[in-house]
């Protein structure tokens, strides 16, 4: 019902809707109970997918309607009116006449479910008429006040308005349809208004709560308790979710050191000579040398090292000169510790 003068997402000035709340309120209650029944958007959306229309021209139809329980315009006028619309947005102008007839069949002869009061378990001592269930629209049409109440702290920017105004009931509807438009909205568009709207950053979480409950409420006609005497919405208390427990870390346990294995000895020793089997280095220990001597692991023996091979004596050929008697010059005493050079396999004479 709250729609634009041209039918769309436009801005409501707040003398022209005070205007259409006292239109409203001053029509037979058969009027009011229609036009915020349940079943009016519900004949709106058939009429959609049968014409097939477009989105943005549901607020056109929409005004119309307003505007005939209003009787601010005969059947004939808007039949000539929807026309006019639906070409000028580039639509078949032949809509029109169905529309029309559509909403004389179909939404004019609503006739609304009636509402059951429900009291909560928790009032069963209050009276029964100061707590009534109704969804939020059919409450607005009823208590007048109601759309007064305010339900968050701080002031809310609209774009009709140069500075913040009261944070309303109705301020807040009219905010959340400035920012998204007529029509039926998803859980996700009404979550990403409360959380990522301009007022919706700055809500507390009880006050979150009461706008989504106020949103729901309008787009699903979800019941809500009102209370009749103060004509005020009676919001459910607040419980803050309690955060999960989050485990405790446990210690990593300390590394066990991994058991050492001796290293297996060698089964050969290296000399001074070469390599030696284990069994040749226990018959060299078994033979230790004597002080004063040279001993060697390797089998290698040098020519001065060789035992000495007496000369055989040769009989002298016949006729030949006897032999000179050899003289031997003193020897000077030999060095145990000293190695004689070989060269050629002859031991060079000392000089």
């Amino acid at each position: 019902m709250m729609v634009s003068v041209n039918g769309m997402t436009g801005v409501l000035d707040n003398a022209i809707e005070d205007a259409l709340w006292k239109r409203f309120h001053a029509l037979p209650k058969e009027k009011r109970d229609i036009l915020v029944a349940d079943e009016m958007p519900l004949a709106i959306e058939r009429l959609q997918k049968k014409v097939q229309l477009a989105d943005t021209f549901v607020g056109v139809v929409s005004l119309h309607i307003r505007k005939i329980f209003f009787e601010e315009m005969t059947l004939a006028e808007t039949e000539t009116s929807l026309k006019n619309a639906l070409v000028a947005s580039g639509d078949d102008a032949s809509k029109a006449q169905f529309i029309v007839q559509f909403i004389q069949n179909e939404i004019l002869t609503i006739k609304p479910k009636p509402v059951v009061e429900e009291i909560a378990e928790d009032v069963v001592a209050q009276p029964k008429a100061a707590i009534e269930k109704v969804p939020l629209l059919q409450a607005l049409s009823k208590y007048e006040n109601l759309g007064n109440q305010l339900i968050t702290n701080e002031r809310i920017k609209i774009k009709s308005q140069p500075e913040p105004v009261r944070p309303s009931l109705l301020y807040w509807i009219k905010y959340y349809r400035d920012e998204l438009g007529i029509g039926h909205h998803s859980t996700v568009d009404r979550g990403n208004f409360l959380f990522r709207s301009e007022n919706g950053k700055r809500l507390t979480a009880p006050e979150r709560e009461r706008v989504n409950l106020v949103l729901k409420s309008v787009e699903e006609n979800y019941p809500v308790d009102i209370d009749t005497e103060r004509s005020e919405i009676i919001f459910p208390a607040f419980v803050e979710s309690t955060p999960r427990p989050q485990p405790v870390p446990q210690p990593a346990p300390a590394p066990v050191a991994a058991p050492v294995t001796p290293r297996p000895k060698p089964a050969f020793n290296f000399g001074q000579g070469g390599m030696i089997s284990g069994a040749e280095v226990k018959k060299s220990v078994a033979s230790t040398p004597t002080p004063g001597n040279l001993s060697f692991t390797s089998k290698h023996v040098f020519p001065a090292e060789k035992p000495a091979v007496p000369a055989q004596a040769t009989s002298p050929r016949p006729g030949a000169p006897a032999p000179r008697p050899v003289t031997q010059s003193p020897q000077p005493p030999t060095n145990p510790f000293r190695i004689n050079p070989v060269s050629l396999g002859k031991v060079k004479d000392e000089e």
